[in-house]
């Protein structure tokens, strides 16, 4: 009965030993966790100063309020999202990106201990996408990012969608981007030649129209070669056309090897 009792004795000492250990344990956690949070809380780590780079058209002070809104937060609705140790920088670019379409890409990163740099990218207008009197500015990859007035004449290369799916409408690409600069860079060609675009239709099928200022058109297809098109353009205008040219309707240049044209 003794021995029994020693072991009884012997048993409940250890499992006290071991409570005062585990709450002993839990209160150094929890002291460690307050002083941790405590020091994110603390002045010297604190953003206080958000500058802004690389903008010449957005204002610095719309941008600087938005950043200051994704700084408002906590994390876990513990840690300040305001700390420079722990800068919530997905959060700020998302938040940015979707309030801002005319930026184009964003870095954000810590100046010294107590501040932010948000460098950003802003689209710039390289044609328009046009629905009656109504326009778009698209960049140089063809996302449209912001509304435009209607400009006359051709101070930018105007697009017009005819297709059954339409993309008029902002934080779209109106077509993929290779796409997109292959037609831009046809324009460029033509210029060159002194051969100025109204505006290019957008059509099913892949089939684009290209109005000239001259009252006729060309039309091209997405599977096309541009430069081969450009070189049978040229040649078919130099040889066959020639001085017929202001009774011309359109030109097909869509096959590499056949050039078709009809007159007024």
């Amino acid at each position: 009965m003794i021995k029994k009792d020693l072991l009884e004795a012997s048993k409940k000492k250890k499992k006290r030993r071991l409570i005062i250990r585990l709450l002993l344990m839990f209160f150094v956690i929890v002291i460690v966790i307050v002083i941790v949070t405590w020091s994110f809380y603390l002045d010297y780590f604190r953003i206080k100063k958000i500058t802004v780079e690389g903008n010449s058209f957005l204002e610095s002070e719309k941008i600087i309020s938005n950043v200051s809104s994704s700084l408002a937060g906590k994390y876990f609705y513990i840690l300040p999202k305001s700390n420079i140790l722990i800068i919530p920088k997905k959060e700020i670019i998302n938040n940015l990106l979707n309030n801002f379409l005319r930026i184009k890409s964003i870095d954000v990163s810590r100046d010294l201990a107590d501040a932010i740099v948000v460098a950003i990218k802003e689209r710039k207008p390289a044609a328009l996408l046009c629905e009656e009197r109504r326009c778009l500015f698209l960049d140089d990859s063809g996302y449209a990012f912001e509304e435009s007035a209607f400009f006359s004449g051709d101070i930018y290369v105007k697009f017009i969608d005819q297709r059954d799916e339409k993309t008029f409408s902002l934080n779209k690409q109106i077509l993929l981007e290779t796409e997109y600069k292959n037609l831009i860079n046809f324009t460029d060609l033509l210029a060159r030649e002194k051969i100025k675009i109204l505006h290019i239709l957008l059509k099913n099928e892949g089939l684009y129209e290209f109005h000239t200022t001259e009252e006729w058109h060309m039309l091209l297809s997405e599977r096309g070669d541009y430069k081969i098109a450009f070189d049978n353009l040229k040649i078919a205008l130099e040889n066959q056309i020639k001085e017929k040219r202001p009774d011309l309707e359109y030109i097909d240049i869509r096959l590499r090897n056949k050039v078709f044209y009809k007159f007024k």
